[in-house]
């Protein structure tokens, strides 16, 4: 069962280390209030290039207090990576 206090972002991925830098920067500057609860959902969906273990690094290197974890989807497409990642979320939203 999602809780509904807080929002999961979800980022579906293919290969996707040359573009994550921007969106992982941007989000990592993004203010909440202490009370609201944020995720980020990596979903790697059967990458080759190592785009989990680059934006778990490259988050780590920011310093942000929002969690980001990563799930893997096996099965190519987006409409399979945005259910992976749907499924992965602790929030409603």
């Amino acid at each position: 069962m999602q809780n509904s206090s807080g929002v999961s972002i979800v980022i579906c991925c293919y290969n996707s280390v040359n573009r994550l830098k921007n969106t992982l920067e941007a989000l990592a500057k993004q203010q909440f209030s202490i009370d609201f609860k944020v995720e980020i959902i990596l979903v790697d969906n059967a990458s080759t290039d190592n785009t989990v273990g680059y934006a778990q690094s490259f988050w780590k290197s920011l310093s942000s207090p929002i969690t980001l974890r990563a799930v893997y989807e096996p099965t190519p497409g987006l409409a399979n990576a945005r259910k992976k990642g749907i499924e992965g979320a602790s929030f409603s939203y």
